[in-house]
């Protein structure tokens, strides 16, 4: 009867309940694959040779409901009715809109100083040109927006603030900019670190949508103070630095002219970057009567957090949380791979609607029910980076989850190996290094030069470089790498984590060219 029921509902609905498919991503997301309905694949075959226990997981669309006596699990779909489809009959109906709207709040408290200057109107006649893209870049938004106003409202900062991910990133935590930066913020490597953000082989908290926001509103107030209290001098320095804004200052002192943001002889793009957010303030004053649509975000928030304890399998997680693969990572954009940091923090944004109930079965899982992972028993001959090759993952991976193994296992050592459980998640996390350019989007005089839909500027630049962290001491160490089909030397040198350069140079080659069978010296660097 439930099935029929919601069958008819869909029938009157018609378009309606097309529209209305739950936790879909937006399209104009590449890094964000929406593959979470394909049929599970195949589990891959155990490595030739290897002792393995207990790894695989269930396929059916029914698993078997989880105990936890289970030592190891890997879940490949999340529990089903018992012979038909289940089908929420209140998703299938119109949302109505939310009592109170985002961006009334938001307009209400702009502060920047009103400006008549040309290029304002340059940029406001680019987006009046082309209204459709601050559309989708505010839907974009959605995910975020709220947590980004009610930081900026906590500080007592202007509200216009809360857009510098428009111009920044165009609201995409996947944007990557050639200059290496990345996330909303959009941060280089070396500011990142300075400002606090955790970078490593697991995470990368320039993308991580709450630590940014907090260290780049961090930064704004620094620059502020730096400049005395003028915005529009601030909002410079994060485009192009605060030397060159510094520097720019001295020069018109030094021949009597104004030291405003509208006198400083600055960068061409630091000249477009403060008029294109001024023009976007401007467009959000008066939507309507310039074209634009605004969506109607909610004056509540999106997400919240829910302390974990310890490692988790986001598709795990998702699928307990009862979200989708690439709506959990929506949430926690900062993970590059199929886990979470096994070093913390511990913690898993999701929609504010599961949190209740999700943290409540985070509370009774055993660490064996919140990562898939292999015992596997070390062969003669075996090193860290043979075993990662067979498990399709990484030493660092190996190391952080067997942290009392010495460098060499020794044979008969049992270790605990990560195993991505087939996730489509995995295929569109961004690992730095591995997101081509894409052409720019047409722009007119004095129009933005956006890069696929995210406008990636220059990164906030910081005077002095931060101190390299100290490493543990590391020996060389040489092994021989079998080339497979398909494999390139760029991808052999992510692999193992050393250059392309150094591959041609210890094997004498002098192509890129690679055949499968072909042997690689590599020399990796094991910690002493």
């Amino acid at each position: 009867m439930k099935f029929a029921s919601a069958l008819l509902v869909g029938l009157l609905l018609g378009s309606t309940a097309q529209a209305r498919t739950p936790q879909t991503v937006d399209p104009d997301w590449p890094m964000v694959p929406t593959t979470h309905a394909a049929a599970p694949p195949a589990p891959e075959a155990t490595p030739a040779g290897k002792t393995v226990a207990a790894a695989a997981g269930s396929t059916v669309a029914t698993p078997a409901p989880l105990t936890p006596a289970e030592k190891f699990v890997t879940i490949s779909a999340p529990p089903a009715a018992e012979d038909e489809p289940y089908i929420d009959e209140e998703e299938l109906l119109p949302t109505p809109l939310p009592s109170k709207l985002l961006f009334n709040r938001l307009r209400n408290s702009f502060a920047l100083p009103d400006a008549a200057d040309p290029s304002i109107q340059k940029e406001l006649d680019w987006y009046m040109k082309h209204p459709s893209y601050l559309q989708r870049v505010f839907q974009r938004s959605e995910r975020y927006l709220f947590h980004i106003v009610s930081e900026v409202e906590a500080r007592g900062i202007p509200m216009e603030i809360a857009l510098l991910p428009v111009v920044e990133s165009a609201y995409n935590p996947y944007a990557y900019s050639p200059g290496r930066a990345a996330g909303l913020w959009q941060f280089i490597p070396a500011s990142g670190a300075r400002m606090g953000l955790k970078q490593n082989w697991w995470q990368d908290q320039r993308r991580d949508v709450v630590a940014s926001t907090s260290a780049a509103l961090d930064y704004l107030q620094k620059l502020n103070a730096m400049f005395g209290g003028d915005w529009l001098l601030t909002i410079a320095a994060y485009n192009t630095g605060e030397m060159a804004v510094q520097r720019a200052i001295e020069k018109n002192r030094r021949v009597g002219l104004p030291t405003t943001f509208w006198a400083l002889p600055l960068p061409q793009e630091t000249r477009a970057y403060v008029p294109r957010l001024l023009a976007i303030r401007t467009l959000l004053m008066d939507p309507e009567s310039r074209g634009l649509r605004l969506p109607p975000i909610a004056d509540a928030p999106y997400f919240r957090r829910v302390d974990t304890g310890g490692q988790f399998d986001l598709r795990v997680a998702a699928e307990y949380a009862k979200v989708t693969p690439e709506e959990l990572h929506a949430l926690n954009p900062g993970f590059h791979r199929w886990a979470t940091d096994p070093e913390g923090p511990h913690r898993l944004y999701v929609p504010v609607q599961v949190a209740d109930s999700f943290a409540v079965t985070v509370a009774t899982l055993n660490p064996a029910q919140r990562l898939s992972v292999a015992a596997h028993r070390v062969s003669t001959g075996e090193t860290l980076a043979s075993i990662a090759h067979d498990y399709k993952t990484a030493v660092e991976a190996l190391r952080a989850m067997n942290p009392t193994q010495p460098a060499k296992p020794r044979p008969g050592a049992v270790l605990r190996v990560p195993v991505d459980p087939g996730s489509p998640l995995r295929s569109g996390l961004v690992i730095e290094g591995d997101v081509a350019s894409v052409g720019a989007m047409p722009s007119g005089p004095g129009g933005p030069n956006l890069t696929a839909e995210a406008a990636p500027q220059e990164a906030p630049r910081i005077s002095n470089p931060p101190p390299k962290p100290e490493r543990p001491a590391r020996v060389p160490s040489e092994l021989h790498y079998r080339v497979q089909a398909g494999d390139t030397l760029y991808s052999v040198s992510r692999r193992f984590e050393v250059s392309v350069a150094d591959l041609k140079r210890w094997n004498g080659l002098k192509s890129n060219k690679l055949r499968p069978g072909q042997k690689l010296l590599v020399r990796t660097r094991a910690a002493a």
